[in-house]
């Protein structure tokens, strides 16, 4: 059974960004996974300054080493001022990522605040995955504030479908690139 890790960049609890992570990691266990979530308004991480990365402490190993175990992850971010958030940014530059994140699939997931359905994180998250070397799914879920409710809960069952979608082919290929 793969393991997927869930990372929801916003530094907000009780976001729509963690609602999404959340949303995705409960269809990858109806897949098959275990799952875990890393929510980053919970860690404390110090700021990336190029550090060796065992010098950061004890809360940035804690994390790292639960990116290690991983076998694929759920990434999520709101959209702040065209990108992700500096916290998820942070936590990236903060890796060893040759031993940590390179060869693992990723699936991603944003909210934006406008009509643009968070597209320049998730389009930023594919550059990011591809210096990392990491393996980004075909399928992406862009929202905004709309396709929630009330109670930051997903709406819109076309894209609760579409989670769904990006939750099996995560499983899938977690399972095939296993290390």
């Amino acid at each position: 059974m793969v393991l997927i890790v869930g990372i929801s960049g916003s530094k907000r609890g009780g976001s729509m960004t963690l609602t999404l992570v959340n949303d995705l990691l409960n269809a990858c266990k109806k897949h098959g996974a275990k799952t875990e979530r890393i929510d980053l308004a919970q860690v404390e991480l110090p700021f990336f300054d190029n550090r060796e990365s065992w010098e950061y402490g004890k809360e940035a190993e804690r994390v790292s080493k639960i990116l290690e175990k991983a076998d694929g992850f759920v990434i999520g971010s709101p959209e702040y001022h065209g990108s992700m958030s500096g916290t998820l940014k942070n936590l990236f530059d903060l890796q060893d990522y040759e031993r940590v994140l390179a060869g693992k699939p990723a699936a991603f997931c944003g909210v934006g605040g406008g009509r643009g359905r968070a597209t320049n994180v998730l389009s930023h998250f594919l550059v990011v995955a591809r210096a990392l070397k990491m393996w980004a799914v075909p399928m992406a879920l862009g929202t905004n504030h709309d396709d929630f409710d009330d109670a930051f809960r997903l709406r819109d069952k076309t894209l609760l479908d579409r989670a769904d979608a990006m939750a099996k082919d995560l499983v899938k290929a977690a399972s095939v690139l296993r290390k």
